[in-house]
């Protein structure tokens, strides 16, 4: 059983039912459990989108709500047919009474927002474990360059398939004799500095 920091068991179970029900896999794209993304809501609750935590809680609640009226289960308990259809009345402000359309709308923005963050952003935020979610979209993730024939390249840019995450990246950055990495990517000029008393043009930024 997982243990993370924000939610606990029950309620990451039913954001695993929501996120697997807003974007079912086929078995061809990845599936968000696959992916972390209830743990990357969880980093993110925990973090940044803290106060997003109290409207998760009313969300699931009203989730199981409505599924243990209607179907006698709770939400995670349903069919993704039965699921697709709870939810399909919060994309249109009508699971409940409770909340007015507008703000009813907004929380399933909330959790679609969420849910494509955890698939398809760098896995240093949690989520898209393995880089599943670059896998299935063929995207190479980050590079810190490319050749010429890549920057002119009408077709898009594969790297042969190899797909480098933040983290591959920062390990390529250079270090100066100290070990401290360059921040700059014209590293050379950082590790031997030309001094020059006139300048033609100085770029900043």
């Amino acid at each position: 059983m997982r243990s993370l920091p924000v939610l606990t068991p029950y309620p990451a179970e039913l954001a695993d039912a929501l996120f697997e029900t807003l974007f079912p896999s086929d078995g061809d794209s990845p599936g968000v459990r696959e992916a972390g993304d209830t743990e990357y809501l969880d980093v993110t609750l925990e973090g940044y989108g803290r106060n997003a935590l109290p409207q998760y809680q009313w969300l699931f609640g009203a989730l199981d709500r409505y599924s243990e009226d209607k179907y006698g289960r709770n939400f995670a308990g349903l069919t993704l047919e039965e699921r697709t259809d709870t939810v399909t009345l919060l994309e249109r402000g009508e699971l409940t009474d409770l909340l007015p359309v507008k703000e009813q709308r907004e929380l399933f923005g909330l959790a679609v927002a969420h849910m494509q963050e955890g698939l398809f952003a760098d896995p240093v935020h949690g989520g898209n474990r393995g880089a599943v979610g670059w896998r299935f979209l063929k995207h190479p993730g980050v590079w810190l360059e490319n050749s010429a024939e890549e920057n002119l390249s009408t077709e898009h840019v594969t790297k042969g398939g190899v797909i480098k995450t933040l983290a591959d990246a920062m390990q390529e950055i250079p270090r100066d004799t100290e070990g401290h990495r360059l921040k700059q990517l014209g590293y050379e000029n950082a590790v031997n500095p030309q001094k020059t008393e006139e300048v033609d043009v100085l770029l900043v930024g």
